[in-house]
C-alpha cells in the first residue's frame, strides 16, 4: 500500500494461498480478475484509493470467506449484487466514493457479521432496505452523498446497541450513523433513542419532517447530533440538555420555533451550536455563558429578541458570534466585561436593532478580524458611537 504501482490487478494473485490482499493507495486499474473472488483463503482485500474501474460481478458471492472488503476511491461501476449477502463472515464493507447505482440489495441483511457498512458518496436511490436493522453487530453505518429516498428504517432494531467485537478499524468509526445528503423523508422515529452506541448521528441535508424526538437525549454516547437543512418543525427539545457528551449540535435550516431551552447551557463539552435559519424566538439564554469549551455561536436569521446576556463574555474560547438577522436590541455595552483573554474572531451583529456606544473594552479584542454592525435600526439617530480601538 501507498505506493505508486501501476496497471492491472495481476490473475496470479488469485493463485496464491494468501489471507491479506493490501493494494490501498496505488495506481491500479481496470477491473478486479474474476478469479479472486473464487479464493478459498482470501479474508481480507483492500483495494482503496485506485482507479479500478468496472463493475461487481455476481462471482463476489464466491468469497466466503472474506471478512474485510475495502474498495473505496475508485471508480466501480453498476449494480451492488444481491449475492454479496453470502458473504456470512464479513464484518467491514466499504465502497465509499465510487459511481455505483441502483438499490442496496436487502440481502446484505443475511451477512449477520458486518460491524462497518460504508456506501457513501455514490449514487444509490431506492429506500433502505428495513433488514439493515437487523445487523446486531453493525455499529457504523455510512450512506451519505447518495439518491436514496422514502423514510428511515422505524421498526424495532438490534443495531447500535452493544459493542461485542473489538478490532482497531472497528473502534475507528464506532457509533457514526450517516445518512445525511440524501433525499430520505418522513420523521425521524422515536426508536433512534435506543442506538446506544451511536456517537455521531448525522441526518442533515434530507427532507425529514415532524419534530424532534426527545428520545435522543438517551443517547448518552453521542458526541454529535446534526440535523440541519431538512424541514423539522416544533420545539427544540429541551432533554437534549441531558446530551453530556455532545460537542456538536446543529439544528439549522428548519422550521423550529420557540425559545431556546436554557438547560442547553449545561452541554459542558459543547465546542459547536449552530440553530441558523429557524424561527426561535425569545431571549438568548443566560445560561449560555456557563458554555465554556464553546467556539462557535451561530444564532443567526431567527425571530430572537431581547439584549445580549454580558454572560457571553465568559465563553473565553469562543471564536465566531453570529447573531445577525434577529430582533435583538439594547446596548452592545453588556459585553463590557470583555477581557484580553477573550479569543473571538469574528462577531456579526449586523441587522438588529442595537443602540447606545460601542464599548471601550472592545479594543481589547486583539483576536478580532471581522466585525460587522451595519444595518441595525436604531430607535434614535447616531445610535452607534464608536471609540477608536486602543485609545486611552
Amino acid at each position: 500500500m501507498n505506493n505508486q504501482i501501476n496497471g492491472s490487478i495481476p490473475e496470479y494473485l488469485a493463485e496464491l494461498p494468501l489471507t491479506v490482499l493490501d493494494l490501498d493507495s496505488n495506481n491500479f486499474s481496470g477491473t478486479i480478475p474474476l478469479s479472486l473472488w473464487n479464493s478459498m483463503t482470501l479474508m481480507e482485500f483492500s483495494a482503496a484509493n485506485n482507479f479500478l474501474e468496472g463493475s461487481l460481478p455476481v462471482e463476489i458471492g464466491n468469497a466466503v470467506q472474506l471478512e474485510r472488503l475495502v474498495l473505496s476511491n475508485n471508480q466501480l461501476r453498476g449494480t451492488i449484487p444481491k449475492d454479496i449477502g453470502n458473504l456470512t463472515a464479513l464484518s467491514v464493507l466499504n465502497l465509499n466514493s465510487n459511481l455505483l447505482e441502483g438499490t442496496i440489495p436487502e440481502e446484505l441483511g443475511h451477512s449477520a457479521a458486518l460491524t462497518t457498512l460504508d456506501l457513501g458518496n455514490n449514487q444509490l436511490s431506492g429506500s433502505i432496505p428495513e433488514k439493515i436493522a437487523d445487523l446486531v453487530q453493525l455499529h457504523c453505518l455510512v450512506l451519505s452523498h447518495n439518491k436514496l429516498s422514502g423514510p428511515i428504517p422505524s421498526e424495532p432494531s438490534l443495531y447500535f446497541r452493544e459493542v461485542s467485537i473489538p478490532d482497531s478499524s472497528f473502534f475507528q468509526h464506532l457509533g457514526v450513523f450517516d445518512l445525511s445528503h440524501n433525499m430520505l423523508s418522513g420523521t425521524i422515529p422515536e426508536e433512534m433513542g435506543n442506538l446506544m452506541v451511536v456517537v455521531d448521528l448525522l441526518l442533515n441535508n434530507n427532507k425529514l419532517s415532524g419534530e424532534i424526538p426527545g428520545s435522543l437525549s438517551r443517547l448518552k454516547n453521542l458526541t454529535t447530533l446534526d440535523l440541519s437543512g431538512n424541514m423539522l418543525t416544533g420545539s427544540i427539545p429541551p432533554e437534549l440538555g441531558d446530551s453530556s457528551k455532545l460537542q456538536g449540535l446543529y439544528l439549522g435550516n428548519n422550521q423550529l420555533a420557540g425559545t431556546i431551552p436554557g438547560r442547553l447551557g449545561v452541554l459542558g463539552n459543547l465546542v459547536k451550536l449552530n440553530l441558523t435559519g429557524n424561527q426561535l424566538c425569545g431571549p438568548l439564554p443566560r445560561s449560555f455563558g456557563d458554555l465554556k469549551e464553546l467556539t462557535h455561536l451561530d444564532l443567526s436569521y431567527n425571530e430572537l429578541d431581547g439584549e445580549l446576556p454580558s454572560s457571553l463574555s465568559r465563553m473565553l474560547n469562543l471564536v465566531g458570534l453570529y447573531v445577525q438577522k434577529n430582533r435583538l436590541s439594547g446596548p452592545v455595552d453588556e459585553l463590557s466585561s470583555i477581557s484580553n483573554a477573550w479569543k473571538i474572531e469574528t462577531m456579526n451583529l449586523s441587522n438588529n436593532f442595537f443602540d447606545g456606544d460601542l464599548p471601550r473594552s472592545f479594543g481589547n479584542l486583539s483576536y478580532l478580524t471581522y466585525l460587522d454592525l451595519h444595518g441595525n435600526k436604531a430607535h434614535r439617530r447616531n445610535s452607534f458611537r464608536v471609540w477608536e480601538f486602543g485609545a486611552t
